[in-house]
């Protein structure tokens, strides 16, 4: 159900992007501890909108693995064409097949409504 929404909305879903919401991204990338050459995953990363900010914070050395239970929402990021490592993963977040100890931070923006088993 959550994928199928998503799936749908993908087309759409940077036309609900704001200015103030990227101004928010970038604040908030400037105060992650994340260093040049890091492993990232961003978890749900959708349309891609955070991946641009990881990317500074990681710089050519780096690494960014972007997560979503989406297809057409990583179509759509992958689409923009950034310049850096990332991978696309399609997977849910509860079942990521990779081992969790590669990553050196995990990043979830605006996601973690979305889950369906919290804590």
């Amino acid at each position: 159900m959550i994928r199928a929404y998503f799936n749908q909305r993908a087309a759409i879903w940077d036309e609900t992007v704001s200015e103030r919401d990227m101004t928010k991204l970038e604040r908030m990338a400037r105060r992650l501890n994340i260093n040049p050459g890091s492993i990232i995953l961003d978890v749900g990363t959708g349309t891609g909108v955070f991946i641009p900010f990881l990317l500074k914070k990681i710089g050519g050395n780096g690494h960014i693995v972007a997560l979503d239970i989406a297809e057409k929402m990583l179509e759509k990021a992958k689409a923009k064409g950034f310049n850096g490592n990332i991978n696309y993963l399609c997977a849910a977040v509860t079942n990521i097949p990779l081992d969790n100890e590669i990553f050196d931070s995990i990043v979830c923006y605006s996601t973690f409504p979305h889950f369906q088993d919290k804590p």
